[in-house]
C-alpha cells in the first residue's frame, strides 16, 4: 500500500491528559490527525481550536472540521481564513448530526462552500466534503462536480461498483478520496453498537482486509476507533 495516507480521527476530549496521551500515541503512526466536531451533536472541544494548538505543539499535519449549520457565512469565511493564515491547508466542510443543545444555522450549504471562500479568502485551502455510498449516483456526482479537492467515503464496501466508478471519476477530476473505517475491539464493542447503530464497524483483522481490498481505490484511509487507540495502533502497523 503504498503512498496510501493514513488518517487518525482524534476525539475532542475535554481531559487535556488523556488528549495529549492518545496524540503521543498516534502521532507515530499516522500520517494526518483529523478532528470531528461535536460527534454525536455533543459538546466536546472545538475542532478547529483543537487542531491549532496539535499543529503548533507537534508540528503534525491536521484536518479539522466545519459544521454549516453550527455557524453563519461570516463565521465560517473567518475560521477558514484564521486556519489558513497559521498555515493549517485543510479543513473538511459537513452538515453533521444534529445538536444536542442550541439550534441549527442554515446560512450556507456544504456545496455553496467552495464558491464562498472563493469568494472572501486570499489564501485558499483544500477543501473536503463527506460522501456516503448509500446516495444515488446522481446525488453523489453532484457533490463530486463541486470544487472540493478531496472527500471522505462513508460505508465504503457497501457498493464496490458504485466505489470503483466513483473512484475513476475522481481521479480523472484530480479529487482524493480517502475511506473511513470505523475499528471495533472488546474494549469498546458494546459503546461501538449502542452509539453507532447501523453503521459498519470491524474487527482489526476485518478492518486490515477491507483496506487491502480497497487501497487500489482510494488515496487513504481515516481509521476511527472511539475509546480504544490501540485498536487504531494495530491497524496502521500493519500497514507500516
Amino acid at each position: 500500500m503504498n503512498n496510501i495516507e493514513l488518517i487518525a480521527e482524534l476525539e475532542p476530549l475535554q481531559n487535556k491528559e488523556k488528549l495529549e496521551a492518545r496524540l503521543r500515541a498516534l502521532i507515530p503512526h499516522f500520517d494526518v490527525i483529523d478532528i470531528p466536531e461535536a460527534p454525536l451533536g455533543n459538546p466536546s472541544v472545538s475542532s478547529v481550536l483543537l487542531a491549532v494548538y496539535i499543529w503548533s505543539k507537534y508540528g503534525v499535519k491536521v484536518i479539522p472540521h466545519i459544521k454549516v449549520t453550527d455557524v453563519n457565512s461570516l463565521a465560517l469565511i473567518n475560521i477558514v481564513n484564521g486556519l489558513t493564515t497559521i498555515g493549517i491547508e485543510e479543513v473538511v466542510v459537513l452538515r453533521g448530526d444534529l445538536p444536542r443543545i442550541g439550534s441549527t444555522v442554515e446560512d450556507v450549504t456544504v456545496e455553496s462552500v467552495p464558491d464562498l471562500v472563493k469568494k472572501y479568502s486570499k489564501n485558499i485551502p483544500r477543501l473536503g466534503a463527506l460522501i456516503s455510498l448509500r446516495y444515488p449516483r446522481n446525488l453523489i456526482e453532484r457533490r463530486l462536480n463541486r470544487p472540493f479537492a478531496f472527500y471522505y467515503i462513508l460505508r465504503p464496501i457497501v457498493d464496490l461498483d458504485k466505489l470503483a466508478w466513483l473512484s475513476r471519476e475522481a481521479r480523472r477530476n484530480g479529487r482524493k478520496l480517502y475511506a473511513y473505517i470505523i475499528v471495533m475491539s472488546e474494549k469498546n464493542k458494546p459503546i461501538l453498537r449502542s452509539l453507532l447503530g447501523d453503521q459498519p464497524v470491524y474487527e482489526i483483522k476485518e478492518a486490515i482486509t477491507i483496506m487491502e481490498r480497497l487501497s487500489s481505490l482510494v488515496d487513504g484511509f481515516i481509521v476511527s476507533s472511539p475509546g480504544d487507540v490501540n485498536a487504531m495502533i494495530s491497524v496502521a502497523q500493519h500497514f507500516q
